[in-house]
């Protein structure tokens, strides 16, 4: 059975061999190569596919960058505001 990269979990992910649903969904993504030594199992991460993964993210972290300084300039200047407005407060309390 080929337990290459797959765009499904149902396309060539079933396995007979007892793993951990943790490295069975890996290798099913393509993630990590496995190789059999005598009773155990050693797991080689593939960066490709993080790679990709990374390419992809960084447009939508560009994006959210953005808002996230957006929404800081402005509890900075809600903030400026607040202080601004105790100070009067407080000048009209001293009166």
């Amino acid at each position: 059975m080929d337990h290459g990269p797959s765009a499904t979990w149902s396309s060539g992910c079933v396995s007979r061999q007892r793993k951990s649903p943790t490295s069975a969904r890996a290798q099913c993504a393509g993630l990590v190569d496995v190789r059999v030594d005598a009773q155990r199992r050693i797991y080689a991460l593939r960066p490709a596919p993080l790679q990709e993964l990374e390419v992809w993210l960084e447009k939508y972290r560009r994006l959210w960058e953005g808002n996230f300084q957006r929404l800081d300039a402005l509890l900075d200047e809600l903030k400026t505001e607040e202080l601004k407005t105790k100070e009067k407060k407080r000048a009209r309390a001293k009166r």
